[in-house]
């Protein structure tokens, strides 16, 4: 199976995934990491583990099941040399409404198709494009006798929902001794070495339900919520203004900070009155998180109670806030960097993620990991896509790097 056959198996398989509670956005993966340990198994010299892990509340009470990460290791491992790990995950964004509707703008099948040499799709290039490339260098190194690292292959689930469980369960269950990991969630090709942190955060109004007709009888939410609305979006330039001239790089917007507010849910009814409005809204930080928090709590939290009507209460939660990342360079960027000059034939290039990887989650345990990955437009909109030719320089340059 060729890596345009085995991208598109990965895009037809539904692996949306969400927060919420709607059935389709569940991130059900283990049919894609079985299909994918049952492609490398394929391969007499390469061993692989599924590990199962449940998604729990605070509470300990079981919210999720049956969720997968999958590791492949070389059966004959290259025991004198450093342990390098391919790192990537298999859930993806929706691309529909929780009523089912399509985002708007797309014109090609979210579950895959080619068109003029792009591999289109939900997840093409985030990430089951360059997943699928790593599953092609990972059977190539398992034939290889020149190998100069022991590769390692991570696929995980749960990366764009449920708190990064998946990297979390790898991570708790860990006790391989790994050099360096490449995380392939990049874009453009860039060896990114430098995170923007991530802050999420949600607030609440609850008010009180009765008729349309009837306002008088209860206490709007929603009403409630809009200069609260107001406040965040003045906030937004205030965000915008915080800089890191330490995070220069590949365009204007890598030094900047920058917020959106992603999502907005409230009411039941058109003819009831809502009594409950609920403002999520995010933040990529280029300076401590504390900076960030503080905005929060003088733009928005303090003003809330100033004009709250009667009847209304409201509740304020930080989701998690994730700093900036620096990664050290070393000996194994360096030699990536020398790899992907090679491979493509002009010179590489080091710069910062906009996104939020998991990257940061192998750095913080102690695996030195950057993120390399292709161009890839539409992340997370309508059209995702990725050039197919693309894939094929990715594996290229994953098994050269792997290689003497």
């Amino acid at each position: 199976m060729d890596i345009e056959e085995l991208t598109l198996k990965l895009l037809s398989l539904d692996t949306q995934n969400s927060d919420s509670n709607v059935t389709k956005f569940l991130g059900e993966t283990r049919q894609l990491i079985d299909f994918c340990a049952s492609v490398l198994k394929q391969s007499s010299n390469i061993v692989v583990n599924v590990q199962s892990y449940d998604i729990k509340s605070a509470e300990g009470v079981i919210l999720r099941k049956n969720r997968a990460n999958l590791i492949a290791k070389l059966a004959t491992p290259v025991l004198d040399k450093p342990t390098v790990m391919l790192q990537g995950h298999v859930d993806t964004v929706p691309f529909q409404s929780e009523a089912g509707q399509l985002q708007l703008g797309w014109d090609s099948k979210p579950f895959g198709e080619v068109r003029d040499g792009l591999i289109y799709g939900r997840g093409a290039g985030d990430m089951k494009g360059p997943v699928a490339a790593m599953i092609a260098a990972f059977l190539e190194l398992a034939t290889r006798h020149d190998l100069k690292y022991n590769p390692i292959l991570l696929l995980t689930s749960d990366e764009e929902a449920n708190g990064f469980a998946g990297i979390k369960n790898y991570l708790s269950m860990n006790k391989e001794n790994i050099a360096f990991a490449i995380c392939g969630d990049g874009e453009d090709f860039l060896i990114a070495d430098r995170f923007k942190g991530a802050l999420s955060y949600n607030i609440t109004f609850e008010g009180v339900s009765c008729h349309g007709s009837r306002p008088w009888l209860g206490a709007s939410a929603v009403h409630a919520a809009i200069p609260t609305l107001q406040n965040l979006y003045a906030l937004v330039s205030k965000v915008s203004d915080i800089k890191n001239p330490g995070f220069e790089g590949q365009d204007e917007h890598t030094t900047h900070s920058t917020m959106n507010i992603g999502k907005i849910e409230g009411g039941t009814k058109v003819n009831t009155v809502a009594d409950r409005c609920t403002i999520e809204f995010e933040m990529r930080l280029v300076q401590d998180a504390a900076q960030y928090l503080q905005l929060i709590q003088n733009n928005i939290i303090s003003t809330i109670p100033v004009g709250l009507p009667s009847g209304v209460k409201f509740t304020h939660k930080k989701n998690f806030a994730f700093e900036p990342m620096t990664v050290p360079n070393n000996v194994y960027s360096d030699g990536l960097e020398d790899c992907v000059s090679h491979v493509r034939g002009i010179p590489a290039k080091r710069g910062i993620t906009h996104g939020f990887t998991e990257a940061y989650f192998l750095n913080e345990g102690g695996i030195t990991t950057v993120v390399f990955g292709p161009t890839s437009p539409g992340h997370h909109g309508a059209n995702e896509r990725v050039l197919l030719k693309d894939l094929k320089v990715l594996r290229d340059v994953y098994v050269a790097y792997f290689t003497k």
